[in-house]
């Protein structure tokens, strides 16, 4: 089972879905169950300890996994491309956000994901 908190946003919803499949997909076995109720809080510029490590690096497996999931690879290039001819960058993402159903940071670090070239001056705004 997948319980997520419906007062969160239907895009929050939809990519704690995915990433919870993704957990499923990539850590569970026959002989080991899943059970997530573990969140890393402590601040990025601290030490993390090496069972936080390993966490922290399935964690960031089943973002990758639902980012691939919601957003795929060509479908989510062609429509940038698309979107670009005839808006700005902002516009653009705002609109991708439409499309997939997820928040903007999730469409902003799919495009770092996949190296998509911005017009030099949206690196600062990007990041």
């Amino acid at each position: 089972a997948i319980v997520i908190n419906r007062e969160c946003s239907k895009e929050i919803q939809a990519f704690t879905i995915a990433h919870e499949i993704g957990h499923f997909a990539l850590h569970c076995t026959e002989d080991t169950d899943f059970y997530e109720a573990f969140h890393i809080t402590k601040e990025k510029n601290d030490a993390l300890t090496e069972e936080e490590l390993e966490i922290k690096r399935r964690e960031d497996e089943a973002d990758s996994f639902a980012a691939a999931l919601l957003m795929p690879a060509q479908q989510f290039e062609e429509m940038y491309r698309s979107f670009m001819d005839s808006r700005s960058v902002e516009e653009t993402i705002e609109d991708l956000m439409k499309a997939f159903m997820v928040e903007k940071e999730a469409v902003r670090k799919r495009i770092r994901e996949l190296g998509i070239i911005l017009p030099s001056e949206e690196y600062v705004w990007l990041k």
